[in-house]
């Protein structure tokens, strides 16, 4: 039988018969004991946490407790989850988007779409040189595919740059300028006539394999 110091921690911990059980048993029910009381001292200070009444819950499963914490903090998550969102609003807005009516909500996100497009517009002016508001949806898109490919067009007009005459590519296909390509344009971060671009064999190359729509093939 079991030693008394064992069995009266045993029936501290509301282990039923210990007086019957072996020492092993015992052993082994005691540290069974603990665990469950660790368990369940962990999910009451949890739900006192979240705002439940402790003596409300003493009654309570750890399935059921388990399952009330799981509600109640799936709960809360939401809140602050709406709370962060309403934060980022109002901030994005400029007003308090909690307590905003419907009709100031929408009239501040009209304000906010205004204010981008003319922040966009002087973006594209700065760099493009181009009025966001003004250019037609197919020459917006013209100007972007080029810039896409490295090329931008220089507002300054370069007297005298154009030429008719053809560049022999690596392919053994002659290249010319195409009719509409600018006298002067950016390519590499750099800027030249077309005479000049002519006399840079390795530029040129470069053109013809990213297929600038400036550069196209000699008509026999």
């Amino acid at each position: 039988m079991a030693n008394e110091e064992l069995i009266k921690e045993a029936k501290g911990l509301g282990i039923q018969n210990a007086e019957i059980l072996t020492k092993p048993q015992l052993t082994k029910a005691i540290e069974a004991a603990k665990t469950a009381n660790a368990e369940r001292e962990a999910l009451m200070n949890r739900a006192v946490e979240l705002g439940f009444d402790k003596e409300l819950l003493a009654e309570f499963s750890n399935e059921n407790l388990q399952n009330a914490i799981t509600e109640a903090e799936e709960e809360r998550a939401a809140k602050e989850l709406a709370s962060k969102k309403a934060e980022l609003m109002s901030e994005f807005l400029g007003l308090d988007y909690t307590n905003a009516t419907l009709e100031e909500i929408t009239e501040a996100a009209k304000n906010v779409v205004v204010v981008n497009i003319k922040s966009r517009s002087e973006v594209l002016q700065k760099h493009l040189g181009i009025d966001f508001l003004e250019v037609s949806p197919e020459e917006l898109n013209k100007i972007l595919s080029e810039k896409a490919k490295g090329i931008e067009v220089v507002a300054t007009k370069v007297p005298a740059g154009k030429t008719d005459k053809h560049f022999e590519a690596s392919n053994g296909i002659h290249y010319v300028f195409d009719d509409e390509a600018p006298e002067a344009f950016r390519f590499a971060d750099v800027i030249k006539t077309q005479k000049e671009w002519l006399t840079d064999k390795e530029a040129m190359e470069l053109m013809i394999q990213g297929g600038v729509s400036y550069i196209k093939p000699k008509k026999k």
